[in-house]
C-alpha cells in the first residue's frame, strides 16, 4: 500500500495512462483464437475447452437389463455396447491367473499408470510445453470428455470386477469403484493414440487428397507390425512404424489392468473400440474433416468365441484386437456429414491448428 500511494502520486483514478489496444473488446471483436487462451490460466482453459470436447458427444440407453449402452458424437451413432453377461465374465478369469504370472515383472508400470499414461506416450513421442504445448491442450481436453462419458457408459453397464467373482484374484492395486466394463485405461489410451497418429497424418497430408483420415488408419491397423516394409501414402514408413508404436503401447497399458488383476480382456477390447471411435470423430470435429460414418457393434458375449491363428478366444492383444477391428469396423456406415459444423463455439479448431503446426516437418 504504501509502495503504491508513492508511486502513483496523486491520480483521480480515471487516466489509464498506457492502454493502447482496442477502445471496444466485447464478443464479436476479430481476435486470435489461440492467443486469447494463451492468456487464460491453464485451469479455466482447459475448462473452456473440455466443455466443448464433452459437448460433442452423449451417451443413452438404460444399462444391461434394457436397451444397449450407445455412444453418440454430434447425434450420430458411433459406438453400441452390449455389456458381458455372468458366464461371459467368469469365462474370462483365467485369463486374469495367465496374466499374474507377469506381475513382477510388470509392478512398476501398472504403478505409474495408475494415474499417468500420458507419460508413457512422451517417451515415444516428444510431448513437452516447449515443442508441443497446443498436442497437450488438445488432449488434455478431449480427456475431459472422455472420462465424463465413459463413466456415464460404465455407470449403464455395471459389470462387477473380478475380485467380485473370486478372492483367489488378489488384486495387486486397489480395485476401482466403478464397473469393469468397459475399461477407462484402454478408451483413453487407444484415443490417445488415435489423436497423436492423426496429428502425425495431418503434418504431411495434402489438403487436394480427399481420403480420410479414418480410411487411412484403418488401412494401417490392418497392417501387422512385423510386415511394415512400405511407404503407406500419406504417412512415410517412419511415421507408420510410429503409429504402430502408438498402438502396441496402447495395447500394453490396457493389458497391464489384466496384469494387475482390476480387468477382463472384454473390457480392454471394447474399451479400446469405443476409444479409437470417439478419438475419430473428435479428430473429425477438430479439424473440419466429413464425418467419417463409422460405428462400431459391441457385444460382450461374442468377445470370447473371437479366435484367429491359433490365439486363445477371449484373450486381448493389439493382434486379436486389431483382426477383430478391422473385420467388424463399419466404415461409411453413417450419413458423411461435418459434426459441429453449425456451431458456432469451435475454440478447439483453432488449438487443432496450432497443434498440427507442432508437428510438421517432425511427423
Amino acid at each position: 500500500m504504501q509502495c503504491a500511494e508513492a508511486l502513483a502520486g496523486s491520480w483521480n483514478g480515471q487516466e489509464p495512462g498506457y492502454w493502447d489496444g482496442p477502445q471496444d473488446f466485447g464478443y464479436g471483436q476479430p481476435y486470435d483464437k489461440l492467443r486469447r487462451l494463451r492468456s487464460l490460466d491453464p485451469s479455466v482453459m482447459l475448462t473452456v475447452l473440455g466443455a466443448e470436447a464433452i459437448a460433442m458427444f452423449s451417451v443413452s440407453g438404460d444399462g444391461p437389463t434394457g436397451p444397449d449402452v450407445i455412444v453418440q458424437a454430434e447425434g450420430q451413432e458411433i459406438a453400441r455396447l452390449a455389456p458381458p453377461d455372468a458366464d461371459m465374465v467368469v469365462s474370462q478369469l483365467p485369463f486374469l491367473r495367465m496374466g499374474a504370472k507377469l506381475r513382477d515383472d510388470r509392478m512398476a508400470e501398472i504403478l505409474s499408470q495408475q494415474g499417468d499414461i500420458l507419460s508413457f506416450f512422451g517417451a515415444q513421442q516428444r510431448l513437452d510445453v516447449n515443442a508441443r504445448k497446443w498436442t497437450i491442450v488438445l488432449i488434455q481436453a478431449f480427456h475431459s470428455a472422455l472420462a465424463a462419458h465413459e463413466y456415464r457408459v460404465k455407470y449403464m453397464c455395471s459389470v462387477p470386477r473380478p475380485v467380485d467373482l473370486s478372492p483367489r484374484v488378489q488384486p495387486i492395486i486397489p480395485t476401482p469403484g466403478h464397473s469393469a466394463y468397459p475399461s477407462g485405461h484402454a478408451t483413453e489410451s487407444f484415443a490417445i493414440a488415435t489423436v497423436l497418429a492423426a496429428l502425425r497424418h495431418f503434418a504431411v497430408k495434402d489438403p487436394a487428397d480427399p481420403q480420410r483420415f479414418a480410411s487411412v488408419l484403418r488401412d494401417q491397423l490392418a497392417v501387422p507390425y512385423s510386415e511394415q516394409g512400405t511407404n503407406l501414402d500419406p504417412l512415410t514408413q517412419e511415421s507408420a512404424v510410429a503409429v504402430q508404436q502408438l498402438y502396441r503401447l496402447a495395447s500394453r497399458i490396457a493389458e497391464n489392468r489384466t496384469v494387475a488383476g482390476v480387468h477382463y480382456p472384454v473390457d480392454s477390447a471394447h474399451g479400446a473400440a469405443t476409444g479409437l471411435m470417439m478419438a475419430l470423430s473428435f479428430v473429425c470435429y477438430c479439424s473440419d474433416e466429413m464425418y467419417h460414418g463409422d460405428h462400431v457393434q459391441l457385444v460382450g458375449n461374442d468377445w470370447g468365441q473371437f479366435a484367429v491363428g491359433g490365439n486363445a478366444a477371449g484373450d486381448f492383444t493389439l493382434g486379436i484386437w486389431r483382426d477383430w477391428l478391422v473385420n467388424g469396423w463399419a466404415v461409411g456406415a453413417g450419413a458423411g456429414t461435418n459434426p459441429g459444423g453449425g456451431q458456432s463455439w469451435d475454440q478447439l479448431r483453432a488449438v487443432w491448428a496450432g497443434a498440427v503446426e507442432e508437428w510438421k516437418n517432425t511427423a
